[in-house]
């Protein structure tokens, strides 16, 4: 039986994870806060070790910053997934 992660539970732990890395206090961001890369990086290896699961962000560099709700949506169908090396690589 896999865990269900919803939205809600999954942008929490983001945004906690957003000020554990030290890059906001709390309450400052939200889904429309933007990240660099490194920031999203250093989020996922966070993530990585608090949730015991591998993810990577395999994702381009966009123009701007990365928001948090596409980290959030993304870490949604990472998490939600079967583990399946074919499902991972359909994210991108």
């Amino acid at each position: 039986m896999s865990t269900k992660y919803t939205r809600g539970w999954i942008r929490m732990q983001v945004l906690d994870g957003i000020v554990e890395i030290g890059k906001f206090t709390p309450g400052i961001a939200n889904s429309d806060t933007e990240l660099e890369r490194q920031d999203v990086l250093l989020l996922m290896s966070h993530l990585s070790g608090r949730l015991n699961k591998s993810i990577e962000w395999n994702r381009p560099q966009p123009r701007h910053g990365i928001k948090v709700s596409t980290v959030v949506g993304y870490l949604e169908i990472v998490l939600n997934s079967n583990g399946t090396h074919e499902e991972s690589e359909s994210i991108s």
